[in-house]
């Protein structure tokens, strides 16, 4: 299940960005807007590599792979706060008409449902004999 999740998650990713080019363009053109729409891309730029990393290492079966995991498990909500803060800065907004609450809530339950994922990857013997090179 982690597998097929972790080798998703990059991909969706790219598909999420895809999604938003259309509003990119109509931001473009608001002060400010260029800002806003090319530290977004960067966010999740980053936060893509960052998934394709932990996927090689899970696939390479790298010892560092739940380390890695974690690490893609922290900048899950980091990445969403960073999104957050430059739009609200940018544009003056109040954060509750930056976010909706259904972000928040999937955010949250990604967040938590990884979240089990992470412990699992440090506790279970299979994981520790799994990951080793």
């Amino acid at each position: 299940m982690i597998v097929i999740g972790q080798t998703l998650a990059p991909l969706r990713t790219l598909s999420n960005l895809n999604k938003n080019l259309d509003d990119y363009e109509s931001v473009k053109l608001v002060s400010g807007g260029p800002l806003a729409v090319y530290g977004e891309v960067a966010i999740t730029l980053a936060f893509f590599v960052l998934q394709v990393v932990v996927a090689v290492s899970m696939y390479n079966r790298s010892r560092k792979f739940p380390r890695l995991f974690f690490f893609q498990w922290i900048a899950l909500p980091l990445t969403f706060v960073l999104d957050i803060l430059l739009i609200v800065t940018i544009f003056h907004l109040p954060v509750s008409q930056a976010v909706s609450p259904q972000e928040v809530g999937q955010t949250l339950g990604a967040f938590a449902v990884t979240g089990l994922w992470v412990w699992y990857l440090h506790a279970s013997t299979r994981v520790r004999n799994t990951f080793v090179k």
